[in-house]
């Protein structure tokens, strides 16, 4: 079910998707990842993510671009705590530097919100900025797999770190 709060990054979502996919295709991805938590009580949660987005500005070694990223877990991390397992969700919208001509190193930075849930029904909401590096190697189809790193939260209690690997069509 679609909550009040999320229909501006749905929206936000449909209009870099249009814009994207007007100029380019290489903008779209499905990324699967873990969540690791700076706590050492919280073992790692998986979360499964869309990316979509496009070009800015298009060189041979240096481009710049728009994505928006909405991921979700799909798997609970436990804990050792009373909240028992955790989750989350996450919609960020980033800056992208692309530096390469075929393979790439990718720095990115933007802001993101997130949202904790636990299973006692507890949640914990924020937002803020968020910022990561990737590595994308391009594959014989035509299409890429890029490993990231991205710093999701780094607020006081809930510091996350989302490693990824995104298949770009």
């Amino acid at each position: 079910m679609i909550h009040l709060r999320q229909l501006p990054w749905l929206l936000l979502l449909v209009a870099v998707a249009t814009s994207a996919t007007a100029r380019d295709k290489d903008h779209f991805s499905v990324k699967l990842g873990t969540l690791q938590h700076e706590n050492p009580a919280y073992d790692p949660a998986i979360n499964l993510g869309l990316t979509v987005g496009g070009k800015l500005m298009d060189g041979k070694y240096l481009s710049l671009g728009l994505q928006l990223e909405i991921n979700t877990s799909v798997v609970e991390g436990e804990t050792s705590t009373v909240r028992k397992d955790w989750e989350m969700d996450t919609h960020a919208l980033y800056t992208s530097l692309y530096i390469g001509e075929r393979h790439y190193l990718k720095l990115k930075a933007g802001y993101s919100d997130w949202q904790v849930r636990y299973d006692t029904e507890a949640e914990r909401n924020g937002n803020g900025l968020s910022w990561g590096v990737g590595y994308g190697y391009p594959l014989d189809n035509g299409r890429t797999l890029e490993l990231e790193y991205t710093l999701l939260s780094d607020d006081e209690d809930y510091g996350i770190n989302y490693i990824s690997l995104g298949y770009y069509f």
